[in-house]
């Protein structure tokens, strides 16, 4: 576990610093120097390479993941304490701000609607993975792809944890009794 924390520290770590690059980079030009710049990302007005080429927060996803272990460290066997509860709740705080910044970048940039498209929310992916760009969503609640899609760009690793965190609550809810 310790290792892993110290991984994701790295990822958020080296996600802020890109995106305090990148930021600096475009401060420093004019609107028309923007739109005619070689990097598509100054083009566009949003960071798209780097980490953000597998995940359009993967600076967040690693601050929800760091939570998670750290929660993870106090868990002993099946017993749980209940701090979970604070992990869940900066979870839930995040993926607030992601749709918030999401909603404010897409109202300035409408190229970001094709960052969207094809680029996961917070679980950082392989292009393998991905969502191709010329997908267009069915409503159709049998379609696989749907439901895939719906789920996995839109906070997969909350209702993961919640499962987990549920079970491991009713586990130590039946010790309890089992003992009592």
């Amino acid at each position: 576990l310790a290792f892993l924390f110290l991984l994701l520290l790295f990822m958020e770590t080296i996600a802020d610093q890109q995106q305090y690059v990148f930021q600096e980079d475009k401060k420093t030009l004019t609107p028309e120097q923007r739109k005619n710049h070689p990097r598509k990302s100054i083009r566009d007005g949003f960071l798209q390479v780097g980490l953000f080429l597998y995940s359009r927060h993967p600076n967040y996803f690693a601050e929800q993941a760091l939570w998670v272990v750290v929660f993870l460290f106090t868990v002993h066997g099946f017993y749980i304490n209940y701090s979970c509860v604070g992990c869940i709740l900066l979870i839930l705080l995040f993926q607030g701000s992601m749709a918030f910044s999401e909603s404010i970048t897409l109202s300035k940039y409408p190229s970001y609607a094709d960052y969207q498209a094809t680029t996961s929310q917070c679980i950082p992916t392989s292009k393998r993975f991905r969502k191709p760009k010329s997908y267009k969503t069915e409503w159709n609640i049998f379609h696989f792809h749907y439901w895939y899609w719906y789920w996995y760009g839109r906070g997969f690793l909350i209702i993961i944890i919640v499962l987990v965190l549920v079970f491991l609550v009713v586990v130590d809810i039946a010790m309890y009794i089992d003992t009592h």
